[in-house]
């Protein structure tokens, strides 16, 4: 059972408890249901990444997987300190124009999809800091032009030894699968089918269910029909299973041009891109993936950032979402199963380095305490190394 060496009702006061997980001192722990305390981590959700033309931009959204706030409420191109807002160029020589693009598992590698007209390719970029898109290096690059002169919409199995991608040109109505004999590298690809899906043509946008039990295809930029179309996979991942569910949801209400595919991380949201309006559109479904549950949430303009066309978004942890369960500050490095001293919220923690003084102070992406709004709020700085610890509820009367 957890030890209070004060009543848990005097602030300042320090909590015992068994540790779940290494903590490092210095960082901020969160409550668990059962008692114990983990340090807090960066969660799924918290940055977004839209890629248009021949970028990838990449945000901190103010409240997890809601794209209408960034966490100071404006999508902006310039560097702000604090804002978590940033335009990343990613390409070098290599690139042409972004039509796709995911993540890794770890977040240690893109992939583009690259349409280039002439010699359409899936591009590997590696990044020093996982999700950081500043930090990309080129890699590699698959040619796929022979089946898909302009390629778009791209996916992976979750374990990365399967790709998917499709053809947005003419009538085309086919998803193309690729081996990968080592797991997100595109240099060990082969060709392993095509599978006409029909339905659907000029597809601008490609995801599965993480399972693999279902594909979602959309349809827009030539003669589109502005919809992105259910399918079902008797089969997990086999593609030769698949048939239509007769489910489309329809985005003609927000645009003429729909691009892109994107669920969160439970299915109980889907985005889709409306490329002439530069914005991003947001439907909450009642049935995890299930698009004919679908209701509008929202459609947030991102042309004023200077992010035109909009081709699509995909999404990766940030800064930890703490607020209800943060409680204090680790007061040493303790090992998983260990008992941890935690100061609580209302004491001051002078474990720290270059806050800001008297600024409001942040939860990291590691459970790091920082200057940087990452929208999980730790405290106030009263000197570079000294917080007083406050969490979000308290700020607002601060």
């Amino acid at each position: 059972m957890p030890v209070l060496k004060q009543k848990s009702n005097v602030l300042g006061g320090i909590y015992q408890a068994t540790a779940s997980g290494s903590i490092a001192k210095g960082k901020a722990c969160i409550i668990n249901s059962n008692g114990t305390v983990s340090q807090a981590t960066s969660v799924a959700g918290r940055r977004a990444y839209i890629f248009t033309g021949y970028e990838v931009w990449g945000f901190k959204l103010a409240s997890l997987f809601d794209t209408s706030a960034t966490t100071d409420g404006t999508y902006q191109a310039q560097v702000n300190a604090g804002n978590n807002q940033r335009n990343y160029s990613v390409f070098n020589s290599n690139k042409n124009y972004v039509d796709g693009a995911r993540f890794n598992s770890d977040g240690t590698k893109i992939f583009i999809a690259d349409s280039n007209s002439s010699n359409s390719k899936i591009q590997e970029f590696s990044m020093s800091t996982a999700y950081d898109v500043s930090t990309v290096t080129y890699v590699d690059g698959y040619t796929v032009g022979d089946k898909a002169s302009s390629v778009s919409g791209l996916d992976f199995k979750p374990d990365g030894t399967r790709m998917f991608i499709c053809n947005d040109n003419g009538s085309d109505s086919n998803i193309h699968e690729y081996t990968l004999s080592t797991a997100f590298d595109v240099s060990t690809a082969s060709f392993t089918r095509t599978q006409a899906v029909g339905t659907v043509e000029n597809v601008s946008g490609l995801t599965f269910k993480p399972d693999g039990t279902k594909v979602y295809l959309t349809e827009g930029r030539i003669d589109p029909d502005d919809k992105t179309y259910q399918f079902s996979l008797s089969t997990a991942w086999d593609l030769t299973t698949v048939s239509y569910d007769s489910v489309a949801l329809d985005h003609s209400s927000y645009t003429n041009n729909s691009q892109g595919a994107q669920f969160n991380d439970d299915g109980t949201k889907f985005y889709a891109m409306d490329a002439p309006g530069h914005s991003i559109i947001e439907y909450t479904l009642s049935t995890a993936y299930a698009l004919n549950t679908a209701s509008f949430t929202s459609e947030t303009y991102t042309g004023s950032a200077g992010i035109l066309s909009n081709q699509g978004i995909i999404f990766g942890p940030g800064g930890s979402a703490v607020t209800d369960n943060y409680i204090g500050i680790s007061q040493a490095a303790v090992a998983d199963g260990a008992t941890v001293s935690v100061k609580v919220i209302g004491g001051v923690d002078t474990n720290q380095s270059s806050l800001t003084p008297n600024e409001i102070a942040y939860i990291g992406d590691d459970g790091s305490i920082t200057s940087t709004n990452t929208g999980s709020v730790a405290g106030r700085a009263l000197s570079p190394t000294t917080l007083l610890i406050k969490n979000q509820h308290e700020m607002l009367f601060d």
